[in-house]
């Protein structure tokens, strides 16, 4: 198994667990009157049942979600012989899936638990992080990563497979892992640290007792993300890292691991302003290469800056102005080369800072005429996320935006031709576009007719074009999408329809 699927327990079937307090669903429905004939066995006598649902994991059998619902009722019992099964190795036993299925037994067992106290379900877990048995410990290990929390905004979070297992229970569990996970980190080295510093990332502040241990790994070329990561989650208990991580911001060439130190430090807070001075430097070079092939590296610096707020003296409202106006020239820069991503980054730091610092530059990118309509539709979106309100022409505009992306959520409703011959179909295609065009100005009259003229290559042009402006909210707007796209699509004569 390599690091990614055993560190992240990236899954090829979408195995996915939610656990609430009180409550285990393993992906799959409730028991019913369909139920397999084998799950109802199983529960009529559970115990007994143990190695048949644990070997029903193990070999990703079609009743496994039932298996694991049956032995979290369980506990503790079932946590030994299903922990056993895994260590035995891939051969014989899915790991991933059955170290996801113990992460969800143990939480449900912690949920059952009274007065924060850890569960006895944890104990062959939390033993066998110290298991000579390196298999087992590994198995240990990628439990604790499963029972681990990330935030949302984490560089990577899909990657490490955020919400795969939920359990609102586990922070007792989170804190009893802290003292093996330290241990089995100073013992460890090459892919099996990788794998422990994983597991510690997910442990957020607990893992503060850990901070001098991982300051020491920061050199590690193998666990050095990981370590990022893991200070990250510590917050700003991690606050003696700072220097050690400011060190690092400056050294490296690598743009990942940049937006990882950057996301890092913005979670330690004001705590890292000693790493202001190499963190502006940073943001000067990533704002020049704003358009450059590459990580987006810009819009994760700029967040670290805000959480962090202004160095001693300086006041609160000029920093932030500061960080507004880089983040203005950046969308400035960005409109020309339209990086996938780096825009909508861009937008959602400006939501960071206060409204009369941010709403001004997110409207512009929104009112461009210049710009797609995905583009203007993402900041139309940030905008009323942010619970921004515009008034007049700009709130026209939003709200047709908004109603455009409403209108193509809806099934069915796709933007291509449904006639016999590629000439119908291209046809149907513009009648459908003008009357999107016409829904953006606020017109709704009859089915237009099915316009005459023009090839199928043509009419495509025709529709593509239409589909990629927004022909309002302004009656004029429309006027002018139809005659510009008509001059693209059938040049200097274009069908009788389209003269205005």
């Amino acid at each position: 198994m390599d690091v990614g699927s055993f560190a992240r327990l990236t899954l090829a079937c979408g195995y996915v667990l939610v656990l609430t307090a009180g409550t285990a669903l393993a992906g799959g429905p409730p028991p019913d009157d369909d139920e397999d004939p084998r799950a109802a066995r199983w529960r009529r006598n559970p115990q007994a049942s143990i190695p048949v649902m644990v070997n029903e994991i193990c070999r990703d059998g079609d009743a496994r979600y039932a298996a694991v619902e049956i032995l979290g009722d369980l506990g503790t019992p079932a946590v030994a012989p299903l922990l056993a099964a895994a260590a035995r190795g891939s051969r014989r036993c899915d790991t991933e899936r059955a170290a996801q299925a113990l992460a969800a037994i143990v939480c449900q067992a912690q949920s059952r638990a009274r007065g924060g106290a850890v569960t006895p379900a944890f104990s062959p877990v939390r033993s066998s992080l110290a298991s000579a048995d390196a298999q087992r410990g590994d198995v240990a290990v990628a439990v604790v990563g499963e029972l681990g929390r990330h935030p949302a905004d984490t560089p990577g979070a899909d990657d490490w497979r955020r919400d795969a297992v939920h359990c609102d229970a586990g922070e007792p569990l989170l804190a009893a892992s802290v003292g093996p996970l330290g241990r089995l980190l100073a013992g460890t080295s090459g892919v099996r640290r990788q794998r422990v510093t994983a597991a510690i990332a997910g442990l957020g502040e607990h893992a503060a007792p850990l901070t001098p241990a991982l300051i020491r790994l920061l050199d590690d070329d193998d666990a050095r993300d990981e370590v990022v990561a893991a200070l990250a989650g510590i917050g700003p208990g991690a606050a003696p890292a700072v220097p050690a991580l400011a060190r690092l911001l400056e050294a490296t060439g690598e743009e990942l691991l940049r937006l990882r130190i950057a996301y890092a430090l913005g979670e330690v807070g004001a705590a890292a302003t000693p790493a202001l001075p190499q963190l502006r430097a940073r943001i000067v070079e990533a704002a020049a290469a704003v358009c450059e092939p590459g990580v987006a590296v810009l819009p994760w610096l700029l967040r670290a800056a805000i959480k962090i707020g202004p160095p001693p003296g300086e006041p609160v409202a000029a920093w932030r102005a500061a960080i507004a106006g880089e983040g203005r020239r950046a969308l400035a820069t960005v409109r020309r080369c339209d990086r996938d991503g780096s825009e909508a980054d861009l937008i959602d730091v400006m939501t960071r800072l206060p409204p009369e610092l941010g709403t001004a530059a997110i409207v512009e990118v929104m009112m461009d005429d210049g710009r797609s309509i995905r583009r203007r539709t993402e900041a139309a979106t940030a905008l009323e996320s942010a619970h921004r309100p515009l008034a007049g022409v700009e709130a026209a505009t939003q709200a047709a935006l908004l109603a455009r992306e409403r209108r193509h959520l809806v099934p069915g409703q796709a933007q291509v031709g449904d006639r016999s011959t590629p000439a119908e179909g291209s046809r149907w295609r513009v009648v459908r576009a003008v009357a999107e065009c016409d829904q953006d100005a606020g017109r709704a009259p009859p089915a237009p007719p099915v316009p005459e003229g023009g090839d199928a290559q043509s009419n495509d042009a025709m529709a593509d074009c239409l589909y990629g402006r927004l022909c309002g909210p302004q009656p004029e707007q429309r006027a002018k999408a139809i005659v510009v796209c008509c001059r693209h699509a059938y040049g200097r004569v274009p069908p009788a329809w389209c003269r205005p």
